[in-house]
């Protein structure tokens, strides 16, 4: 036996290379030999005799450029088995990208980081081979894979390779390496030969292998898209104790293959559209759980050489036309292809047989949603009838998360089926405006081409207007319909399984989506928005041609603002003027041009964006038209006339006002304005002017005559004295009626006896006392009755009873009782009432002669 060992380590030094030996034979192509025994089997050939190893070293050259070589060698990785911490606290923060960054280029930032550090990328495009040589060190982008892209500057070599523990890389789109040479699976966007490494949302494609782990335990790959590399999404070889978990993977060779590796746990990734889904070598105690592998064109799971290995609850759906086989194992009976306790298998969409509970142990239970019959299908005994039939804890309708852009938490929730995985992330450079970021959900456990419905729930309160936006795997953007969009903070969308909304496109029970809520501005106008500023005539352009300014005022209705666009004028179907113009969200600006007019009709018509460089979300209320007529001359017109007071009082004065109106579109100055009362000029105003398009109100001040009460005609006459030549000279006079009262005379309450403080009683209110119409016949409780005479009677304490202008000034009393005198008295015979007027009467004498003999 010892001969045995002795002879085969012969046969190693002999035939595997040293590291010296791949320096002195790789320094021009950067290649990765392995010994032939450690070749990957195709699954496509024949795989019998194949050897499984589980330790050993690799020969490595790696260039830091074209023209020098620097030789290393890796040792075999020790891993503790203690949890993997990933990233340290305390570090420096370095910043790569353009203006003020610590670096240009991702690489010199490695090379002058410490353990604990953090290399935080700015969004751009950077060609490097990145070496990772510096443990504890996180690697990410700002703003995500959409806008930070990592492409090997030479395609031989791994875009990253990672020799260092404890490195995190986050957030880049990493393609280029596609070199094949000395063996086609080896060069990687990624390539780990370290411990504990932790590599998430990431957009890995175009290269030879998306992501390869070589000795490098304890490494998880989380919610990364792995998509269209040649060989393997993701290889994990002679790799234990690794987490793959809630990745895309479709368009490769192989989707996940596992190569002498051990206590790894595959969960919860879409594997679709590959030549071979799950591809397992040598590999053994690990755990595939979860997992939906469709449309493969070989193979959806192949297991060689493999054993202990827990294979449950994952769908296995083979394209419909027959092309594909879903399993292969050649040692199916060292494998668990259903759960040990639970006696839950998977979910196989070729498996034809029923659940009538026509057999023993679990399978004489009907209705359980296990099949009973054709038993077992592949190497399954326990086969589920539906796909995503069993309970698990990942089946949930709602997740929650932080979105990329710091406004807060977002919250998805889903009427059907269950997220796979939900996330978010900074959009790619777009004229879209993201405010919470992209969200990048997966959402299966439903039947194919089913639709459903998501309910997302937003920290801030959106805009009523804006849209749903998602990225299609095309690179490109399109609007999907939003519902609920009130302008609060919950809106809804519908996706279709194969339809709006789904990335992949194809009806299979996975909808892929990644995009958000955007907010777009909405440029309006209105017809009455447009307005016209003549400047006098143009010289030189031609016979009363004439200068305008036309302003149109642009409203933007929406949540985002719109910089830079055009906006352009149009009389008829020409352009008159172009100009540029911003407006921010929810405000208006003014967008002008100069124009020179010639009289006549004209159409103008204003239109915003006309470059369609905005992305709004109304297009079509981008333009408004007016028609105008333009006037080569003054056109002078008296809109209103009117007094301030609605009936004047004769010999009072009240202001008569007059607005003229200069229609035309030239500037009428110097001109007069005359105003006639029937037919007599009562006043000119002369040096009278008016601007083009506008008006002007001139007053005077008319005092009615004594014997001008009546119905009046008042007129006023612009231009009076015909000196503005007009386009219209027949629609200078404006008239209206008016009516002049009299003069109203008050009459003063002549005081007498009785009442409070000596003021005489007043009864009807006519002016007169209730004594003194006593006295003169007439009756006191009659105000149309009173004594003939207009001209009050002297009072001895007066009280003037308020009445408009003139004020009449009381008269002092006499001292002697007072002797009404008419002025056209008529006798009445003395009745009973004027009885109890004189006894009235001596009363009050008789009171005034006690008060006064009291006072003495």
């Amino acid at each position: 036996m010892v001969v045995v060992l002795l002879l085969l380590l012969v046969l190693m030094f002999i035939f595997v290379p040293t590291s010296a030996a791949a320096a002195n034979t790789n320094t021009t192509n950067n290649t990765y030999d392995l010994p032939v025994w450690l070749t990957i089997p195709d699954p496509d050939a024949n795989s019998s005799g194949i050897s499984c190893p589980y330790l050993f070293k690799e020969a490595k050259t790696i260039s830091d450029n074209e023209n020098e070589s620097e030789n290393e060698s890796v040792a075999d990785v020790t891993v503790t088995g203690e949890e993997a911490v990933l990233n340290g606290s305390g570090g420096r923060i370095w910043y790569v990208g353009k203006g003020d960054a610590d670096f240009a280029d991702i690489q010199d930032a490695i090379d002058n980081a410490s353990p604990g550090d953090t290399i935080i990328v700015k969004p751009g495009t950077y060609i490097e081979n990145l070496v990772v040589n510096v443990a504890n060190l996180t690697i990410r982008s700002e703003s995500g894979y959409g806008s930070t892209i990592v492409q090997a500057a030479r395609d031989y070599e791994h875009v990253f390779y990672v020799a260092a523990e404890d490195v995190d890389i986050v957030g880049f789109t990493i393609k280029g390496a596609t070199n094949i040479y000395a063996h086609r699976f080896r060069t990687a966007g990624i390539y780990i030969v370290s411990a504990r490494s932790n590599i998430s949302d990431n957009y890995i494609t175009g290269n030879n292998n998306g992501i390869v782990v070589s000795a490098g335990s304890y490494t998880r790959i989380v919610r990364n898209h792995i998509a269209g590399n040649t060989a393997c999404g993701i290889m994990l070889q002679i790799a234990n104790n690794c987490e793959v978990m809630d990745n895309v993977i479709s368009a490769n060779k192989f989707g996940i293959q596992l190569w002498g590796s051990s206590n790894c746990e595959l969960l919860n990734n879409v594997i679709e559209s590959n030549n071979l889904g799950l591809y397992l070598l040598c590999t053994n105690t690990d755990n595939i759980v979860n997992n939906t592998i469709y449309m493969s064109t070989n193979y959806s799971i192949y297991l060689s050489q493999s054993w202990n290995n827990g294979i449950y609850h994952n769908n296995f759906i083979i394209s419909g036309t027959g092309v594909g086989v879903n399993a292969q194992d050649d040692r199916w009976n060292a494998n668990y292809w259903s759960h040990p306790i639970l006696l839950e298998g998977n979910y196989w969409s070729d498996y034809t047989g029923i659940d009538n509970g026509n057999g023993t142990g679990k399978h004489a239970i009907s209705g359980d949603g296990i099949g009973d019959t054709k038993i077992p299908h592949y190497y399954d005994h326990y086969p589920f009838m539906k796909k995503n039939g069993w309970v698990y804890l990942l089946e949930n309708k709602e997740v929650t998360f932080e979105n990329a852009t710091g406004t807060g938490i977002i919250s998805l929730s889903i009427d059907k089926g269950y997220f796979v995985q939900a996330m978010s992330e900074s959009p790619p450079p777009s004229d879209l405006i993201f405010p919470h970021g992209l969200f990048n959900f997966t959402i299966s456990g439903f039947s194919p081409g089913d639709s459903l419905t998501v309910t997302i729930k937003l920290p801030l309160c959106l805009p009523a207007n804006s849209q749903f936006w998602i990225f299609s795997s095309q690179n490109k953007w399109f609007e999907i319909p939003m519902g609920d969009n009130d302008g609060d903070n919950l809106v809804t969308i519908e996706l279709i399984d194969g339809g709006v909304g789904d990335e992949d496109g194809i009806k299979n029970g996975i909808i892929i989506t990644r995009g958000g809520p955007v907010i777009l501005p909405d440029l309006t106008l209105n017809s009455s928005d447009i307005s016209f500023i003549p400047a006098g005539a143009a010289a030189g352009a031609g016979a009363e041609s004439i200068k305008v300014n036309i302003n149109a005022t642009v409203h933007n209705t929406g949540g985002a603002g719109a910089n830079n666009f055009s906006v352009t004028f149009f009389n008829d179907s020409s352009i008159i003027g172009i100009t540029t113009l911003s407006v921010n969200a929810n405000s208006t600006s003014v967008a002008a041009i100069n124009w020179v007019a010639t009289p006549g009709n004209h159409s103008i018509r204003v239109v915003l964006d006309s470059g369609n460089v905005i992305r709004e979300s109304n297009e079509s209320n981008n333009a408004a038209g007016i028609a105008i007529t333009v006037e080569g001359k003054p056109d002078l017109r008296p809109v209103e006339l009117a007094s301030t007071s609605e009936e004047p009082i004769v010999g009072s004065g009240t202001t008569i006002h007059a607005v003229i109106n200069n229609d035309g579109w030239i500037d009428a100055d110097d001109f007069s304005v005359s105003f006639f009362v029937d037919h007599h000029l009562i006043e000119t105003r002369s040096n009278i002017s008016v601007a083009a398009l506008s008006n002007r109100t001139i007053n005077i001040t008319w005092k009615p005559d004594a014997d001008a009460a009546g119905e009046h005609n008042i007129r006023v006459f612009a231009d009076s004295s015909n000196r503005i030549a007009e386009s219209n000279e027949s629609n200078n006079n404006l008239s209206t009626r008016i009516r002049v009262k009299e003069k109203e005379e008050k009459r003063i309450i002549r005081a007498g006896g009785g009442g409070s403080g000596g003021a005489s009683r007043d009864t009807d209110g006519d002016g007169y006392s209730d004594i003194a119409e006593i006295l003169a016949g007439t009756d006191w409780r009659d105000p149309t009755d009173y004594p003939g005479a207009t001209t009050p009677l002297p009072v001895s304490t007066p009280t003037v009873i308020p009445a408009p202008t003139p004020t009449v000034t009381p008269v002092p009393a006499p001292a002697i009782t007072p002797t009404p005198v008419p002025s056209t008295p008529t006798p009445r015979a003395v009745g009973f009432e004027s009885l109890l007027a004189l006894v009235a009467i001596l009363l009050v004498v008789l009171v005034f002669v006690v008060k006064t003999r009291l006072r003495e």
